[in-house]
């Protein structure tokens, strides 16, 4: 498994205590994917998590699952990197893709051949409309 719960302070200041420690896989995607949240077209949405890559040797990715209502995958949409060598919050906007999707999940993940740990913590996404 390579995630794992970190409690050596990686996390954001200033409950920095925990976070999420993914590892590198020379072989294969290191993924935290989180539960299905509900979404509704036309609502604008706010993805962020801090995250700190200095001990990954590669790239830090964010992508959206997207669920109908039967609860299948119908497409994603990808939100970026963060490359190795940084401390920050990963902001992204999302927008639901179709009146079809009833949930979406995020996905953190590693590519094969990357290498070193990266931490997570502080995953928000919320509705965008509600602090305009």
């Amino acid at each position: 498994d390579f995630v794992e719960q970190n409690t050596e302070g990686m996390g954001k200041y200033p409950e920095s205590t925990y976070s999420l420690k993914i590892t590198g896989n020379f072989d294969q995607h290191s993924l935290i994917k989180s539960k299905k949240i509900p979404v509704t077209l036309g609502t604008n949405y706010t993805i962020s998590v801090f995250a700190n890559t200095l001990d990954l040797n590669g790239t830090l990715h964010f992508y959206v699952d997207e669920f109908d209502e039967q609860g299948e995958w119908t497409t994603g949409v990808w939100l970026g990197e963060l490359e190795t060598g940084k401390i920050e919050t990963f902001f992204r906007d999302y927008t639901p893709s179709s009146s079809l999707l009833k949930n979406a999940s995020l996905s953190i993940y590693t590519n094969p051949e990357t290498l070193g740990s990266a931490y997570v913590d502080r995953v928000q996404w919320f509705d965008k409309t509600l602090y305009e």
